[in-house]
């Protein structure tokens, strides 16, 4: 795993490079910083014969910088030059890199506390924790002069808080954090039932903290954070289909807008285990027993991520109208199943095996959420652009849907 940082290579960017790279030695990773050239040529030119006649002043200062900080804070550090729509490429970068945290600065054209809008597009996209430095003081008191890091971690009732929670723990692994969970609650809620909502998402008691007020609660945190001065806003991001939906009214947004300290932006796709770096403990893998040879590649992978002594629980999924039929579709299903899990090798964790009804996507996720699992593993497949539209995906499905996060495994190149 890797920190990832966004620069533009001019003297804003300092700061928070600076942030991140001291941030990728206490976590022991090293650091990827990203610079992303809008030059028109940049995406034809780019790893050719043509980029140093092109390109050469712009690479010569990204090396420049990575020499800055390395010898500044000591950290590992890679550069890599990207072209074509910032945010897409940022993101981009932190999902290959598997990044324990994205850091972007608020950006050239933003005013305090304001961002600009290439950083709350990369907010809102962003696949693994992304770190807007808006107050780079204190993150630096805390990364090298041991100061303890204040947050204060926004929380609901969803997946959000978990994933929010979370990302506050890693934090420590960085150095000494005092985290308070806090929820905004309307006027008339009863508390007591609150707060055992919020125990019940892996909060300490004595950590939680209920506010009621009138406004919108990024109104209320933002105003919290400045009266107690807190160095880093922690908030889930909710991933919605529809942007307005997504983005515009959304408490994460609002929080990036509105405080003038730090915040950290965790998508909610990321349970507790994948933020801290931990393999899960229960997996559940759909296959089909028409494709053995997809089948196994995808067990090999569920029992390669998943922790040792884990339960990897494989599923196929029976779905036909014809109640006469299923019954023999079933019992064909899962003979052939039996024999391919006898045949798997569990490396560690206990194999078991279930056949299904009705259609894919939902029975897969019912079944995760019934056995609390922490990953789901689907079979890509290669289809034609139209055919995935007319006739859709299950791999697609399951994303769309998916409350933990999906790996999906690629079929063979043939």
């Amino acid at each position: 795993m890797a920190v990832v940082c966004g620069t533009t290579l001019t003297a804003g960017c300092h700061a928070s490079a600076g942030v991140a790279a001291l941030l990728a030695v206490r976590l022991g990773e090293h650091l990827r910083l990203v610079h992303v050239c809008e030059d028109l040529r940049a995406p034809v030119v780019l790893g050719t014969s043509e980029e140093r006649g092109v390109l050469g002043a712009v690479r010569d200062a990204l090396e420049a910088e990575g020499q800055r900080l390395a010898a500044d804070s000591g950290a590992v550090v890679d550069v890599h030059l990207a072209a074509g729509p910032v945010a897409d490429a940022l993101v981009a970068v932190a999902e290959f890199e598997q990044a324990s945290f994205l850091v972007v600065g608020p950006g050239a054209d933003a005013r305090p506390p304001r961002v600009s809008s290439v950083v709350e597009r990369v907010a809102r996209q962003a696949t693994v924790p992304t770190l807007v430095v808006k107050a780079p003081t204190k993150l630096l008191s805390w990364l090298s002069d041991g100061k303890g890091l204040a947050v204060l971690v926004g929380a609901d009732l969803g997946r959000s808080a978990r994933a929010a929670r979370a990302a506050a723990a890693t934090l420590q692994r960085a150095g000494t954090v005092a985290a308070t969970t806090v929820s905004v609650a309307a006027p008339g809620v009863i508390v007591d039932d609150l707060r055992a909502k919020l125990a019940r998402l892996g909060a300490p008691d004595e950590d939680i903290e209920i506010v009621t007020a009138g406004v919108a609660p990024e109104v209320r945190l933002a105003a919290l954070a400045d009266e107690r001065d807190v160095d880093v806003v922690v908030v889930g991001q909710r991933s919605r289909s529809l942007f307005d939906r997504v983005w515009s009214g959304s408490v994460s947004r609002g929080v990036l807008e509105a405080v003038a300290t730090n915040v950290l932006c965790v998508p909610v796709g990321l349970a507790p285990g994948a933020v801290a770096g931990r393999a899960p403990d229960v997996v559940v893998v759909g296959v089909d027993v028409d494709d053995i040879e997809s089948a196994r590649r995808a067990i090999a992978e569920s029992v390669a991520v998943a922790r040792h002594g884990g339960v990897v629980h494989v599923a196929t999924v029976v779905d036909s109208p014809d109640s006469a039929s299923r019954a023999g579709l079933r019992d064909r299903a899962w003979t052939s199943l039996a024999r391919l899990v006898e045949r798997s090798d569990g490396a560690g964790c206990t194999l078991e095996h279930h056949v299904l009804d009705g259609e894919p996507a939902s029975a897969l996720l019912a079944l995760a959420e019934r056995l609390d699992a922490a990953m789901v593993v689907v079979c890509g497949r290669r289809r034609s652009l139209v055919s995935r539209a007319l006739l859709g995906s299950v791999a697609r499905g399951v994303i769309d849907a998916a409350r933990v996060p999906v790996l999906v495994v690629p079929p063979e190149r043939p």
